[in-house]
This record gives C-alpha cells, structure tokens and sequence, in this order.
C-alpha cells in the first residue's frame, strides 16, 4: 500500500519532467538556442516549479487515502458488527435485538429490523411448537 502511495506521487513528477526536458531538447535542436547561463537562470525556478508540483500533489493524495480510510471504516466496521449481530438472531432464542452506535450508518435499519423480530418472537410465542413425531 506504502508503494503505490509512493508511485502516486513520484509519477507525475517524473512525467512532468520527462516533458519538460523534451520540449526543451526538441527547442534546442530545432535551432532554439539557450545559452548556459539564461539555462542556469531558467533551471532552479523550473526546479522549483517541479517539487511544487509534486507536494500539491503529495498532499492531494495523502488527502484522499485519509478520506478513503475514513470512508471505509464508516461502513466496513458497522455492516462487519451487523453482520455478526444479525448471526445471533438465528438462535433458537429470538429475544436478541440488534444495537449500532450513535451515528453509525446502519443506524438507520436498526429498528425495522428490530421491529422485524418483535414481530417474528410475537409469532414463535403464538405458534406452539409441534413435537417431530417420534418412531
């Protein structure tokens, strides 16, 4: 993960300077002359210009995978604990009901699935139990 977070940031730098060095060598050998010293004033701020580049876009990416993992843990923790709450209701006793944090996003479906099983444990209790017949 560490790697593709460092070629997400190291790319476009590469790439950017790639193009930068063929524009500047198709200028030059198509008659475009750059003395040495107007290409030492022209380097430090192109150089420059290179490693802002790259820290906006350090920080957009940085950026996104902290709002990615934020997004992720939203939904992955309550639907993993929904989902091992929702395994406790298939027990023979169905008097378990289902609870979340305040603010989870699953929040939401909580009570009908809770109004859900009122309403089947209501059933179970009306309904008597056959015994199988035995042999």
């Amino acid at each position: 993960f560490l790697g593709l977070l460092v070629l997400a940031m190291v790319l476009p730098v590469l790439i950017i300077a790639t193009s930068v060095y063929a524009v500047v060598a198709y200028a030059m050998s198509n008659g475009f002359e750059i003395s040495q010293a107007e290409l030492a004033k022209i380097m430090p701020s192109a150089m420059l210009g290179l490693w802002v580049v790259f820290g906006v876009i350090a920080l957009v990416t940085m950026w996104v995978v902290k709002q990615g993992l934020s997004i992720s843990h939203q939904y992955v923790g309550p639907l993993d604990r929904l989902e091992r709450e929702l395994m406790k209701t298939t027990q023979p006793d169905l008097s378990y009901r289902l609870h979340c944090r305040p603010g989870d996003v699953i929040s939401p479906i909580i009570d009908p699935i809770n109004r859900l099983l009122d309403s089947a444990e209501k059933q179970a209790r009306r309904t008597p139990r056959q015994n199988p017949p035995s042999n």
